[in-house]
């Protein structure tokens, strides 16, 4: 067996199964054993499988940082194993979770999928299966609500961490596309502080690293409270975003 620390870069999982490839038999098979979507209720681990299955079956390369899997690597390694042999047609067995075996609503689940990598051409590799056979462009897409960063979410921030708002969703918000939320102010330099009972927000630009840490990817601009710190703070926010890579689109003009 091999254990593969959670560390290792997508380079090095590359070089060790370029050497295994190298350096053994035809008949070499290799098995990867690896936890789908921890810690999730069973409908939003379904939800999380589809794009784990996409990027294994399709083999998205760049994609597998970004799946709700405890160990990405592992998954890499053994399918680029697969197309290092020429050996990509998937021959699927199972797609079941934890849940299914207890008949209950649990809050925690994990999945797993069951597919084996040959050279057989099959019409039916899907058949066996419950997953759907998506397309490599198909993308999942989360779609959350206003995005709160002022008040006492900015209190909790400060007691806490710029991660505390996202701490207990995290694992919710990996494994997606696209994470979608409405962003409810600007993003500015040191941040005035509001009166309580102010309706004017504005929001300390750590935070949005801490949105982007949870894999939040594009806000909407779209919203009556973007321009609390009028169009210089506007320009500013879309700055902001930029830098930790978040999308935006919408317009309050």
């Amino acid at each position: 067996p091999i254990l593969i620390p959670a560390d290792i870069t997508k380079e090095q999982v590359e070089q060790l199964v370029k050497t295994i490839d190298e350096n053994t038999l035809l008949n070499t098979i290799v098995v990867a054993s690896v936890d789908f979507s921890h810690y999730l209720p069973s409908r939003a681990a379904g939800f999380h499988d589809v794009k784990s299955i996409r990027v294994l079956l399709n083999f998205e390369e760049e994609n597998f940082k970004n799946i709700e899997v405890d160990c990405w690597q592992a998954l890499y390694a053994a399918r680029l194993f697969a197309k290092l042999r020429h050996k990509e047609t998937p021959h699927i067995i199972a797609h079941k979770n934890s849940a299914d075996f207890s008949n209950l609503e649990l809050e925690e689940t994990t999945s797993y999928f069951s597919v084996v990598f040959g050279e057989k051409k099959s019409e039916e590799i899907f058949s066996s299966s419950t997953v759907e056979a998506f397309p490599g462009g198909a993308k999942t897409v989360l779609l959350v609500g206003d995005i709160m960063l002022d008040r006492g979410v900015e209190d909790l921030i400060k007691q806490n961490s710029i991660y505390y708002p996202f701490q207990k969703i995290s694992h919710f918000l990996r494994g997606i596309d696209i994470v979608f939320g409405n962003l409810e102010g600007p993003i500015i330099n040191n941040p005035p502080e509001f009166p309580a009972n102010s309706l004017k927000f504005a929001f300390n630009p750590q935070v949005i690293k801490g949105a982007s840490w949870c894999n939040f990817n594009l806000f909407s601009l779209a919203n009556n409270h973007t321009l609390d710190m009028g169009k210089k703070g506007l320009e500013e926010t879309k700055k902001w975003l930029r830098k930790y890579q978040i999308n935006f689109v919408g317009s309050p003009l």
